[in-house]
């Protein structure tokens, strides 16, 4: 999953995170140590690039990415990306 941040002055991608269902309605979230994003980070005001490392952040990245990721699973199977299939029961 890649993460974009809408920056003060440009667009911004963080990736390297994933999402994986452990089983049914149950989502891990596997995220990369801070310091794989640091040259992205650099290109934010130190303010915005504060927020980051914070609960807050990724409390709201975890259930934007829930959403989204309930979102393509309800959807019909052949519009989903063919990296996001499941086996339905």
């Amino acid at each position: 999953m890649t993460i974009e941040i809408l920056g003060h002055s440009q667009r911004i991608f963080l990736t390297g995170t994933a999402i994986s269902e452990a089983r049914p309605g149950w989502l891990t979230y596997d995220v990369p140590p801070l310091e794989v994003w640091d040259e992205s980070l650099q290109l934010l005001t130190s303010a915005e690039r504060a927020r980051i490392p914070t609960a807050d952040f990724f409390d709201g990245l975890r259930c934007a990415a829930a959403g989204k990721v309930i979102e393509l699973f309800t959807a019909p199977a052949k519009s989903r990306p063919s990296t996001l299939q499941r086996d339905d029961p």
